[in-house]
């Protein structure tokens, strides 16, 4: 919580010799915390996500794919119960159905 601290004061503190040397050093050690280049970024065979969801991280090259496990970060505050939920065949007319094939 320091850092988000210092960075409150920069941003409303008025602007001096030590309000800009306080800002280079937070901007330095920002700078110097992320992983250069980016992990995402190595080589093309990370550059775009699979078909089925999975390269999306090198470190965990299946998180996102199909198939997989999936867990929820959160919880919602107020679930709606089973009886209010739509009806599923109301929702595909609603969003996905068609009349006509628009071509792109």
């Amino acid at each position: 919580m320091t850092l988000e601290l210092v960075l409150v004061l920069l941003s409303r503190s008025p602007v001096n010799a030590f309000s800009k040397e306080l800002e280079h050093k937070a901007i330095s050690l920002l700078y110097r915390d992320l992983p250069h280049p980016p992990s995402t970024n190595m080589g093309p065979q990370w550059q775009f996500r699979s078909t089925d969801g999975s390269g999306n991280s090198r470190l965990d090259p299946d998180m996102g794919k199909s198939g997989t496990a999936y867990s929820r970060s959160c919880t919602g505050v107020h679930p709606l119960p089973v009886k209010e939920l739509p009806d599923p065949g109301l929702v595909y007319d609603m969003l996905i159905r068609r009349d006509k094939v628009r071509p792109i």
